[in-house]
């Protein structure tokens, strides 16, 4: 399988495992970030969602902190990506599950 990566030799590359000190792999950032900036998208940087809004069951935007200032985003698609323990913390804050679909019960941590 051929590494994600440009080949540079003289920079040891293709080894790093947390990015990549030289700007090289071929990461989110230079691939599907970019695409969606060209494509118009804008980004909220240290945005702390605290809720997802949502319609009969249909996500419809996100409500967050941004320096102090709630923002409200409505948007046709919610991607949910915030780790093991604050993703399915956000989807409860936000109603999302119940008993007929619960959440995380074939989630487990392990210390």
């Amino acid at each position: 399988m051929p590494r994600n990566v440009d080949v540079l030799a003289d920079q040891n590359c293709g080894y790093c495992t947390m990015g990549c000190r030289i700007g090289a792999k071929q990461s989110m950032l230079l691939t599907y970030l970019q695409d969606a900036a060209e494509a118009g998208a804008r980004f909220v940087t240290s945005a702390d969602v605290r809720t997802i809004e949502t319609d009969q069951g249909r996500a419809m935007g996100v409500v967050a902190k941004v320096n102090g200032h709630t923002v409200r985003v409505s948007t046709r698609a919610v991607v949910v990506a915030a780790g093991a323990l604050n993703t399915p913390a956000l989807l409860l804050r936000s109603g999302v599950g119940g008993p007929r679909r619960p959440l995380g019960d074939i989630c487990g941590c392990i210390p």
